[in-house]
């Protein structure tokens, strides 16, 4: 966790021009996939159906992991580190 921290301050932290492109790759990131109707829509429509549910419990639950694991990826470009739902844990990008 420390670690990680440490390389986001070194991306976005130092000078002007690194703040901006921090910020805005985050803010875009947010925008783009937090609020994404189609997205949300995949699993609401799809395997969080009261009757989809009902054939397959953990579809649902599967559904959201993957969703929030997706977009937490996107945030990859924005820092030199990667975070997944699945380990939560960020792991050093390799280049």
């Amino acid at each position: 966790g420390n670690e990680s921290v440490r390389e986001a301050e070194q991306d976005c932290l130092g000078n002007k021009s690194k703040v901006e492109k921090c910020f805005g790759c985050i803010a875009s990131t947010s925008l783009t996939c937090w609020e994404n109707p189609v997205s949300i829509g995949g699993c609401i429509l799809g395997p969080c159906r009261a009757d989809k549910v009902i054939k397959d419990p953990l579809a649902c639950p599967k559904c959201w992991i993957n969703y929030v694991d997706g977009c937490l990826g996107k945030y990859d470009g924005c820092f030199n580190t990667t975070a997944s739902a699945s380990g939560l844990e960020p792991t050093q990008k390799s280049s």
